[in-house]
């Protein structure tokens, strides 16, 4: 099927094990030969320009390490949904009308109180993560654990603002399964304190300090039960 499209640049591979989610995304940036590399989710859509917005900010910021865009959420048919979360989240991010950067304690502490990067739309520079990778400890936050450890090494963000991406929720997801089983809020209560331990490491003490109290995990702990 993959020999169909007539195009060498496009290869399959197929694992000789199931590497869980996070080897699978460290073996994709082990398998990519390009600079700039993204770890599209099989239910997600890239828009047409995705590559040609991604490429014009990673030229334009060549000293960060990763770069994020904008997304609309969708649902299981392709068709545009509301998401209360998605929504509130929008009030976190730096800036809605032009690129931005985090960097250092306020990147870190930008991401605390709700993570808005839709991690499928991250493209990374493979030769800026060295020997960072994916923890396999993380089942439905290991983008918030990557993301945090990047930015603790020294690394930088960049947010694009323009919507080049699609990200599918729907009710039979692995983080809805997560959700409902509430191992998505232990989990993320464990993150926390992993990253505020961190955080208080390097001097870090408003992050450790931020990242301790949790009110994310509080506040989607709340809205959730009254959902339901």
């Amino acid at each position: 099927q993959v020999q169909g499209y007539g195009d060498p640049r496009i290869r399959y591979h197929l694992n000789e094990k199931n590497l869980g989610q996070s080897g699978n995304f460290n073996q994709g940036l082990a398998l990519a030969e390009t600079e700039l590399v993204t770890l599209l989710h099989a239910d997600d859509q890239l828009h047409p320009k995705y590559g040609e917005i991604m490429l014009k900010a990673a030229t334009e910021h060549s000293e960060c390490w990763a770069l994020f865009c904008n997304a609309d959420i969708i649902d299981v048919s392709g068709k545009k949904i509301f998401s209360f979360i998605d929504f509130y989240k929008r009030f976190l991010v730096p800036s809605q009308k032009s690129t931005y950067n985090l960097v250092g304690e306020q990147g870190l502490r930008s991401l605390i109180p709700g993570n808005f990067i839709m991690a499928p739309t991250l493209c990374f520079r493979k030769a800026k993560l060295g020997p960072l990778r994916f923890s396999p400890d993380w089942k439905c936050s290991p983008d918030l654990d990557f993301t945090s450890r990047l930015l603790l090494a020294g690394g930088s963000l960049v947010g694009v603002p323009d919507v080049a991406f699609s990200y599918r929720r729907h009710g039979a997801s692995g983080t809805t399964e997560f959700r409902r089983s509430m191992s998505q809020f232990e989990e993320e209560v464990r993150l926390y304190n992993h990253i505020s331990k961190q955080s208080a490491a390097i001097g870090w003490k408003t992050a450790a300090k931020e990242a301790a109290n949790k009110r994310i995990v509080k506040l989607r702990l709340a809205y959730f039960g009254l959902e339901d």
